[in-house]
């Protein structure tokens, strides 16, 4: 059987609370309708209380002054004998009710403003005095929409974790067997960051990638892009900690490539905006990542000779796995210190492979450790792929001798195993 979730708990108190401001109101007003806006905004995680509860305050105030506004044409104009007169401007006015939610931009809020609207013009245009129904119905709905919030967003204070880092990787954590981000994650993830848990996440991807596939998850920490190479403080909406591939190298590099009538795509960062430069598209997989890519925000294509780039975050470089091999073994020769490469095979596109050139100096764990150290983190938890970088962390490399370091490696296999276990450590910590 099921077990009694916060969120059940969570609409049963905001219930008992309409009914106790209620009573002290003196039994003014419909508690009914206070306590249905506090059940519907009780939702799984803040941020959609807060989006609920704002399309619900627009769509009853919308509803409530059109309906009052008929309610007063009616009276001054329609006699009541007329009822089928009455109906017809009822159900034209519909039409201008779900039109200037439209035209708002409130067509979330349509349905309740028709709700609302109906609800005064039908079932309360005879009563005594049906304004006071409709002002009645707009507090109530306030008054339910407030406690939602209020009940929604409380949390016990947990100071226990104030000192707590949570390293979580995107690709090797969060990801399901699919590639994707389940639904249970996001929600998850997003309860753990209104609760104030620390959750950094570090990625293979660039920052505004990352940032468009996570966007509805409001993270607060820097985000650990490109395999170390970068991070971005999302506060500030700028690139920090850049490791570019030295000149000398990028010189070298972009001659091989030129000799061998290779493509790549060189990322880097110009006032605080990722710029990608390629020279031509050699074959349809590029031309796919290439027509998938652009359409991100914030990340420019552009098209011209790179023979004479300088800088650079990462050099990708995407091609047949027999012609890729034979490249990397001629970069492997070079034996320059001052690049790292990671070579792996397109899963999508299995004749084809993938190489990724780094400066040496872009590694995860050095940043990690900034971050420990201004944030004055001192308990760690990386949850990840078996990294060896990462693995090799030790209090003594960390900010202060009794920092603590955990590591733990994800079961690809377990349904949101990574998320499940932020919040099993988180937990514990209480």
């Amino acid at each position: 059987m099921p077990r009694i979730g916060r969120r059940i708990l969570k609409s049963s108190l905001a219930v008992f609370l309409c009914f106790v401001i209620y009573l002290l109101r003196g039994q003014e007003g419909i508690v009914f309708y206070s306590c249905i806006a506090a059940v519907l905004c009780i939702q799984q995680d803040v941020t959609n209380s807060k989006r609920v509860a704002f399309n619900r305050i627009k769509g009853t105030f919308l509803g409530g002054f059109i309906g009052m506004a008929v309610l007063l044409f009616e009276q001054s104009f329609i006699s009541q004998d007329y009822m089928l007169i009455q109906y017809i401007i009822i159900s034209v006015t519909i039409i201008v009710v779900i039109y200037l939610s439209v035209l708002l931009n409130m067509k979330s809020a349509s349905y309740i403003s028709c709700v609302v609207f109906m609800s005064i013009t039908v079932s309360h245009a005879m009563d005594v005095n049906p304004y006071l129904f409709a002002i009645n119905r707009m507090i109530d709905t306030l008054i339910g929409i407030f406690v939602a919030l209020f009940i929604n967003g409380v949390h016990l204070p947990n100071h226990h974790h104030d000192t707590s880092l949570f390293v979580v990787s995107l690709e090797h954590g969060l990801y399901n067997e699919e590639g994707q981000l389940s639904a249970y994650t996001k929600v998850k993830m997003k309860q753990l960051l209104e609760r104030h848990a620390n959750i950094a996440i570090m990625s293979e991807q660039s920052p505004v990638d990352v940032l468009s596939e996570l966007k509805d998850i409001p993270l607060q920490l820097p985000l650990i892009a490109m395999n170390g190479a970068c991070c971005y403080d999302i506060k500030k909406q700028e690139y920090q900690h850049c490791q570019y591939i030295n000149e000398a190298s990028m010189k070298r590099l972009l001659t091989i490539f030129q000799d061998a009538k290779i493509n790549c795509f060189i990322h880097t960062v110009i006032h605080q905006i990722l710029h990608v430069y390629y020279q031509d598209l050699h074959h349809a997989v590029e031309e796919e990542y290439y027509h998938r890519m652009r359409k991100t925000p914030y990340k420019n294509y552009i098209c011209q000779d790179v023979k004479d780039m300088k800088n650079a975050l990462m050099i990708l470089v995407m091609e047949k796995k027999e012609k890729l091999s034979l490249l990397y073994e001629q970069l492997l020769a070079l034996q320059d210190p001052s690049i790292r490469m990671i070579y792996k095979n397109d899963e999508e596109h299995h004749a084809y492979a993938i190489l990724e050139i780094y400066s040496a100096t872009a590694c995860k764990d050095r940043i990690i450790s900034e971050v420990m150290l201004k944030k004055a983190f001192t308990t760690l938890y990386v949850i990840s792929e078996e990294d060896s970088r990462l693995l090799q962390m030790s209090d003594k490399r960390f900010v202060k001798s009794n920092t603590a370091v955990h590591y733990v490696e994800v079961d690809k296999k377990k349904e949101d195993g990574a998320i499940r276990m932020v919040e099993k450590c988180y937990r514990k910590r209480h």
